[in-house]
């Protein structure tokens, strides 16, 4: 018995070692090995000859042996699935794939940084070729992930309405609002409302910051006008600020729901840059709030809706536009709040006692929707439509759903919307087409592929995203629970139809402006399913690290625009509030003053008599006379010129475009300019004329291709030309064209060269060219550390610095840098640097400085620029 005991044992330990080794051993399958074998064999070759890159492969040598290896993990990983006999065993290699890649494509996001050097951007252009070569295998890993993971999948979203349901208020406090309010917070759970408080602290802090650091720009001062005009008479008209009254005749009820919260806004605060944009900025913080609870509604986790929020909060482009004085801050949240309330309507039943029980049974059978949430919908409709016109393009998205839901869910009730959706669209386009906005709509002629980068470019790449919006699709046919299954259907109808609305459709000026309202659907989509999916195939710790990549990305999205949003204001970076004001404190009556565009509101205080003229958009107002509309010939700018003897000329230096040529170069050569590109940093051009500063138009003929800069002699200036002169050669290269009889700078020629004179009174301050007239090139290089005195100018020749002096004296003078067309030498690579370059960009301006016929020159691996170029033999 003993032995028998014994052999017993014996035989039971063998069986567990067994068990052990076949735990641990990859068991094929036999009939499913040679089809693993197959399949991954054909795989790999599909996916080497069908890449769309391929043809790149040959520009860098890594990519030929990254995209085979790609091709073979993904094969390798078909022959896994399906030759495995072991589920689970497959489950982990395809997770452990899908994991790696999903960090190799994060990872593209975080690599971005503010200042790229050449090399830098070169090897950033290859590192996003080999992550082309991931997409592939994200995609097919993340389908087989999925598919393997579906159980779990289901499992936490049954979790997680199971945690989303609420208890019902207790009896006894039903009637107590403060009571009700107190339980629902409790129920909500303190952890969540101080995340959201803390969430809409940051983004309030983001949105207040500097609030009013920069003046009125772009669109802002249509609305600030009408807003003041409101403000100022309870109509909607535009407001007159130079003489503090209406304009005649100009009503302006454009967007006139936000128009009214700005009026109000100037009621409280008065009129300001801050009281403009605060509106925008309390919407942008309800966001947070609508936000919360939306994702909550739709997604039913409370940790999710946090941490969106969290990573939206910093998306840079929404951050400008809920700083910003137009419709776009109050649309966003109200699209949000549309985009719920429709479908709350929707897909909740009806919860009103008609009195009438045939009237009852007919609403239960045909039309079972909350018609609270549906009436309430159709007044957002038409206030939305008065916010901006372009949040009615939705509205067919809304009818697809319909579409959806009656398949999905085969109610009665979902028919019946169909056929009155038929109808009531019918109707519009019969009745209403002037409503309908027709004229920025083509049928599949646009090719708007940019706004595919607009929509997904954060807080991942536009690719990541799109492999995870396909990779979501699975979840309308895995997920078993009807009520998210639907909720994601419904997101996904609508970020598909607007893609195709936004892409082939509309006509649009392409802007993010015209999507921000939509953004936050797909971003929400994308990233929902991104934490979904990690969640069912990743450990709790891996989908903190996946999530605090997010976050990550996201403040290196915020990080790079910082200086957009709070240093230099990218959309418009001009100061009007400076530049007009040498215009305001010395006018003098009877000028003109000639604008483009300009905001009235910096003019307050100028001569109310002051005549303003017009020079309008798109090089409609001439230089010389030109037909109207009517046929009538009107005066251009010359004769208006003449007629008023001095006055001012002024436009955003970023809109010179839309100055007619001639009045670009006649203004530039004759008139004194005080702001604007090469004088400030304004970013306004701001001239002044008197009557001995107008030339005839003959003379100005002969001298219209002169180039000409506009400088002020008391900044920091560099100049840099190439130049060939003989001994014969005579006269001097430039001439500086100052305000005093005799000029502050000049140039004086030598029998070596010339010399550069710092004097208004003798020749004694000075540089001196070495001999440069060999008839040979030679690149010179002239400095100045400011017009201070005390300060240094000297010379460069050939790489070599020659001669230094000290500028005598102080002078705050404008002048123009033209080349001298009596000089009889060569001259080419002009270029105006208003700092001094170094040692190496010096060294680059020699070497590379003529050969080169762009204005950018490299150094220590980067671009400089200057703000001056001309090059030309003569």
């Amino acid at each position: 018995m003993k032995q028998k005991s014994k052999r017993t044992i014996r035989n039971a330990d063998n069986q567990k070692i067994n068990a052990v080794k076949k735990k641990n051993t990859i068991v094929f399958d036999k009939h499913k090995l040679p089809i693993g074998i197959i399949i991954s064999i054909i795989s790999f070759f599909i996916f080497n000859y069908f890449s769309p890159l391929i043809s790149l492969i040959s520009k860098y040598e890594i990519a030929q042996w990254i995209f085979p290896f790609s091709s073979l993990i993904v094969s390798f990983d078909i022959f896994i699935i399906i030759g495995l006999y072991e589920k689970k065993r497959s489950r982990k290699i395809a997770n452990i794939s899908f994991l790696l890649l999903i960090f190799i494509n994060i990872f593209r996001a975080l690599i971005f940084t503010q200042d790229l050097t050449i090399s830098q951007t070169e090897n950033l252009v290859k590192f996003n070729l080999i992550i082309s070569f991931f997409y592939a295998p994200t995609l097919i890993f993340g389908v087989i992930s999925i598919w393997l993971s579906r159980n779990e999948i289901n499992k936490i979203i049954n979790n997680d309405i199971k945690n989303s349901e609420k208890k019902p208020i207790p009896e006894e406090i039903k009637n107590n609002l403060i009571s009700k309010i107190i339980y629902r917070i409790k129920q909500e759970g303190a952890i969540y409302i101080i995340g959201l408080i803390l969430i809409s602290g940051i983004s309030s802090t983001i949105l207040l910051y500097q609030l009013d650091k920069f003046d009125f720009w772009s669109d802002e001062k249509q609305v600030t006008q009408g807003a003041a005009g409101y403000y100022h008479t309870g109509k909607f008209q535009q407001w007159n600020f130079i003489k503090e009254k209406p304009y005649p005749n100009e009503s302006f009820d454009r967007n006139f729901p936000h128009l009214w919260l700005v009026a109000q806004s100037y009621k409280i605060f008065g009129v300001s840059e801050w009281s403009s944009r605060i509106i925008s900025v309390i919407a942008g913080i309800l966001f947070v709030f609508l936000g919360y609870f939306v994702l909550k509604f739709f997604f039913k986790n409370k940790a999710i809706a946090l941490l969106i929020l969290l990573a939206f909060i910093f998306h840079p482009e929404e951050i400008v536009l809920f700083r910003w004085t137009r419709m776009y801050g109050i649309l966003i949240p109200f699209f949000l709040f549309q985009f719920t309330i429709v479908y709350k309507g929707l897909t909740e039943k009806n919860s009103i006692d008609f009195k009438n029980k045939k009237v009852n049974d007919f609403i239960y059978k045909y039309l079972d929707f909350n018609f609270y949430y549906l009436i309430l919908f159709i007044a957002l409709v038409f206030l939305g439509y008065y916010i901006h016109k372009s949040s009615v393009f939705t509205l067919p998205s809304i009818y697809l759903t319909i579409i959806y839901l009656a398949i999905a869910e085969k109610e009665k009730k979902y028919y019946t919307a169909l056929i009155l959706g038929f109808i009531i669209s019918v109707t519009t386009v019969l009745i209403i087409p002037r409503y309908i906005p027709t004229h920025v709509m083509s049928f599949f002629e646009s090719r708007n592929y940019i706004y595919i980068d607009l929509f997904n470019f954060y807080p991942i790449s536009k690719e990541f995203a799109l492999i995870i919006l396909l990779l979501g699709i699975n979840l309308i046919y895995i997920v078993k629970n009807k009520i998210i299954k639907n909720n994601i259907a419904y997101f996904y109808i609508f970020t598909a139809f607007i893609f195709i609305m936004f892409v082939y459709i509309i006509t649009y000026v392409i802007s993010f402006r015209y999507i921000s309202f939509l953004a936050p659907i797909v971003i929400f989509l994308t990233l929902y399913i991104l934490i979904l999916i990690s969640r069912a195939l990743f450990n709790k710790y891996i989908v903190i690290l996946i999530s605090l990549t997010i976050i990550a990305s996201s403040l290196i999205h915020f990080n790079q625009r910082y200086n957009d949003i709070y240093v230099e204001n990218f959309g418009s970076p001009s100061v009007p509030s400076i530049a007009y004001k040498e215009i305001v404190e010395n006018y003098q009556k009877g000028e003109a003053v000639f604008y483009q565009y300009p905001i009235h509101y910096y003019f307050k205080g100028i001569d109310t008599s002051a005549v303003f003229i017009d020079m309008r958009r798109n090089r409609l107002f001439k230089f010389d006379s030109y037909l109207s509309k009517k046929l009538k010939h009107k005066k251009g700018f010359f004769q208006n010129i003449n007629q008023y003897n001095s006055g001012w000329i002024i436009w955003d230096t970023q809109n010179e475009m839309h100055i007619d040529t001639l009045i670009n170069y006649y203004v530039n050569q004759n008139f004194k300019k005080i702001h604007g590109y090469g004088i400030d940093k304004t970013n306004v051009e701001v001239f002044r004329y008197t009557k001995d500063m107008i030339i005839s138009k003959d003379s100005f003929n002969k001298t219209i291709n002169v180039p000409c800069g506009n400088l002020k002699i008391s900044n920091q200036y560099a100049f840099s030309f190439w130049i060939k002169m003989t001994k014969k050669t005579n006269d001097v290269p430039f001439i500086f064209v100052g305000d005093s009889l005799t000029n502050l700078i000049r140039l004086k020629e030598t029998d070596l060269g010339f010399k550069i004179i710092y004097s208004d009174k003798n020749d004694d301050i000075f540089v001196e060219t070495n001999n440069i007239k060999d008839n040979k090139w030679h690149n010179i290089i002239y400095y100045q550390q400011s017009g201070e005195k005390g300060a240094e100018f000297g010379l460069y020749i050939d790489n070599k610095k020659i001669d230094s002096n000290l500028i005598p004296f102080s002078r705050n003078e404008f002048v123009k840098f033209k080349v001298n067309l009596k000089f009889k030498g060569n001259l080419d690579g002009v270029r105006i640097y208003d700092y001094i370059p170094n040692n190496q960009q010096i060294n680059s301006i020699y070497i590379n400085g003529n050969n080169s016929f762009v204005e950018k020159l490299i150094s220590n691996d980067r671009y400089f620029n200057p703000i001056y170029f001309w090059k030309k033999r003569f």
